[in-house]
């Protein structure tokens, strides 16, 4: 029953990918596809974690001349996930930043992947969670579209320190209704770990303030 039930999540999760690949190259007028080995391969196969190899980072990839391939596109889609889970920073959420968080440092980080997470919620829509970026933001508000705002994190288990990003999330097709020019320059500088500085496992003030000026 257990492997049927594996299969069956397999199954589902490259159907989740298949159609998010479709739809953003729609959007984007481009092709998006399914990164080799993606989702369930990672999360049931411990080799993945001694690779040191791009192709098999993230579930989605973008040319790599196109602007969009600067994001880390992590898919989840888990059917007891709900829209205050993100509010809450509670459930599965904590584990999904920590994996998108992870992918784009092992990318290169701030200035060279930004953590793009899309989470499927049944009944609902599809749902992106990016950093915090008050253009992208105000595009969101000023053409009618879904955009709040929500601090995100988790907790490295190993170390006990804790992560915090302050984060927009929307639905997929307000996203898909951005340039993928203004998206890039919107983002391609942005350092989005700026709340997590130096060795303290608290927020610096600072760095708190200088984001929530960019709100206010």
């Amino acid at each position: 029953m257990s492997d049927f039930n594996g299969s069956a999540a397999n199954n589902k999760g490259k159907t989740f990918e298949r159609n998010i690949s479709k739809k953003l190259s729609e959007y984007f007028k481009t092709s998006v596809n399914r990164v080799p080995l993606s989702g369930a391969w990672r999360g049931n196969n411990n080799q993945y974690a001694l690779r040191d190899d791009s192709n098999y980072i993230g579930d989605l990839f973008f040319p790599t001349d196109h602007p969009l391939s600067i994001f880390n596109y992590e898919l989840k889609n888990h059917k007891e996930i709900k829209l205050r889970n993100f509010f809450m920073n509670n459930r599965e959420i904590p584990q999904f930043m920590q994996q998108v968080v992870t992918d784009s440092n092992r990318l290169g980080g701030v200035g060279k992947s930004i953590p793009c997470l899309i989470v499927h919620i049944n009944r609902e829509d599809d749902y992106v969670v990016l950093p915090y970026q008050k253009d992208m933001y105000n595009s969101l508000i000023a053409n009618n579209l879904p955009a709040n705002i929500s601090m995100l994190g988790y907790t490295d288990e190993m170390t006990g320190r804790s992560y915090k990003y302050l984060s927009i999330i929307t639905n997929l097709s307000s996203f898909g209704a951005q340039s993928a020019d203004s998206l890039y320059r919107w983002y391609h500088q942005i350092d989005w770990d700026k709340l997590n500085v130096g060795d303290n496992t608290s927020i610096s003030e600072d760095s708190l303030d200088s984001v929530l000026g960019d709100i206010i």
